[in-house]
Order: structure tokens, then C-alpha cells, then sequence
């Protein structure tokens, strides 16, 4: 925290601090494959560029790639697949929703570690996964991977609710992201995925985006609906931990996908 590496029982955040209060600050997570964060770069750049736009002072992230090392060292995990979250959040200050001007801020730098379970990941990776759709929730600001999570947190719900893995955001039936993914649909030599606008691009997204043309797979940035990816020749989901997931059923009704995004899968993987 802030730099100093130390347990989890004795790190301390303020009572008045903004991102505990208003949730006021954006986060990043990311995959860590022997001892090595996944995209770091892109990471955070998205990261000091969301703090740039909510006016949150930087200084803090300086030298963070070496904390980062210092910090997977410490715990050990250089042999093992886990995910890093980096919270940066405004700090204490301020009147009520009123922030305090860059230069009088005191941000918080978090940074935790947390393995992942790739032996479920990898059984839903085979098996695929159902995904459900939710009406009327997106998560705001777009662009930020904001703290103030609580409509994805209701998605996630949501899901686990109906039964599902993940749950994709839709206004008039049209699909825009996940709880926490982007998502993806292949027809013939096309792949469609939601654009930009109102949702947040993921890094994965990007990736995958590359691999397509790399692939000579032309890519359309649309909205499309649940019918539409039961039509479609493969569907998968997709974020920095997970990396890409099939979609097996959506709202309980089964849909067909062919091995078709196991080449993106595979080119993915070398990618990284």
C-alpha cells in the first residue's frame, strides 16, 4: 500500500477516504503468467489516463512496474498464474462530493494479489459457459474502470441468480458488455463486438482485435442481440483474468459453435 509492501491484516485505509466513501477512483486487474504481468503496459496507461480525466493526481504511480515486481516476489508467486488489481483511489479530503483540487490530494495506491483458479478455468474454457441478459444496466462512466462498480456487481448477481456464469447488459435487446467482460460473436469470416461508446473497451478486447487481423477475419464494432449469437458460428466472452471464454447458452437456450474460436484462442495465447 502506498509503496510499502506488508500484510493484508495490517494495511490501513482512512475512514474518509473517497473511494471507501464515493467510490471515487478507477482500478486496474490483470493476469500475472510466470511472474510476469500480462499487458502491464496497456494496463496502466488505462490507468493513469482514467485518473487524468477524474482529475486524480498521479504522482503515486511512479515506479509502480518495480513495486509491482518487489511485490510478486514477496509473495512468492513467480511459479504460479494469479491476478494483480492496482486501486488508486482521490484519498481523503474534500467536501462531501466535492474533491479536493489535485494539489491538496493524498491518493491511495493499492496493489493486491490474488491466484487464480485455472483448474475451473480451464474446465470452463472446455465446457463453455451460459450467459444471461439483463435489461437497462449499464455501468457509467464509459471508458474508466471506474470504483463505483455496484450495476456490475448487480449484473453479477444477476447471474448467479439465473444460474448463469455472466450476465451482458442490454438496452432495447441490444447487447453491450458484460458484469465485468466484452463480448464477441464470429460469422463466417466476421467478428462482431459491441463499440466503444457506453462501454468499457477491454484490453483483451484489443487483443483479440489484433488476432482477427492477424487472422485475415474482418471485424465490424456493432450491437447485436441474443438471437443473434445463438445464430452465430462461435461467441465468447473475454477480460484480462479470464482471457476468452465460450458461450454455450444464453437465457437457458442452447446455441451451436463450432471450433472456429479456438484459433483465436490459440493465437491469443501466443500473444501474450
Amino acid at each position: 500500500m502506498n509503496g510499502k509492501i506488508q500484510g493484508a491484516a495490517s494495511a490501513r485505509i482512512s475512514p474518509f477516504d473517497r473511494g471507501f466513501l464515493y467510490g471515487d477512483g478507477p482500478f486496474e486487474t490483470l493476469r500475472v503468467r510466470d511472474g510476469t504481468p500480462v499487458m502491464l503496459r496497456e494496463h496502466l496507461s488505462r490507468l493513469k489516463k482514467s485518473a487524468t480525466e477524474l482529475s486524480i493526481n498521479t504522482t503515486s504511480l511512479k515506479g509502480i512496474e518495480e513495486v509491482i515486481s518487489k511485490l510478486i516476489k514477496a509473495n512468492g508467486f513467480s511459479s504460479k498464474e494469479f491476478s494483480i488489481r492496482i486501486t488508486l483511489t482521490r484519498g481523503p479530503g474534500g467536501s462531501a462530493q466535492l474533491p479536493p483540487p489535485i494539489r491538496k490530494q493524498f491518493p491511495t495506491l493499492l496493489i493486491t494479489l490474488s491466484e487464480i483458479n485455472t483448474a475451473k478455468l480451464n474446465k470452463l474454457r472446455a465446457s463453455g459457459v451460459s450467459v444471461v441478459t439483463v435489461e437497462g444496466s449499464l455501468p457509467l462512466p464509459s471508458g474508466i474502470k471506474s470504483l463505483s462498480y455496484l450495476n456490475s456487481v448487480m449484473l453479477k448477481s444477476e447471474a448467479e441468480r439465473r444460474g448463469a456464469y455472466e450476465a451482458l447488459a442490454t438496452i432495447k435487446g441490444k447487447i453491450f458488455e458484460g458484469s465485468s467482460t466484452n463480448v464477441f460473436i464470429l460469422k463466417g469470416k466476421t467478428l462482431y463486438t459491441p463499440p466503444p461508446l457506453l462501454i468499457l473497451p477491454g484490453i483483451t478486447r484489443g487483443v483479440i482485435i489484433k488476432v482477427a487481423e492477424k487472422m485475415e477475419v474482418k471485424v465490424i464494432e456493432r450491437n447485436f442481440k441474443a438471437e443473434d449469437i445463438k445464430r452465430s458460428d462461435a461467441a465468447f466472452i473475454t477480460n484480462s483474468v479470464i482471457g476468452m471464454l465460450p458461450i454455450k447458452s444464453i437465457d437457458k437456450k442452447n446455441i451451436f459453435t463450432n471450433k472456429a474460436a479456438s484459433a483465436f484462442e490459440d493465437l491469443y495465447s501466443k500473444l501474450l
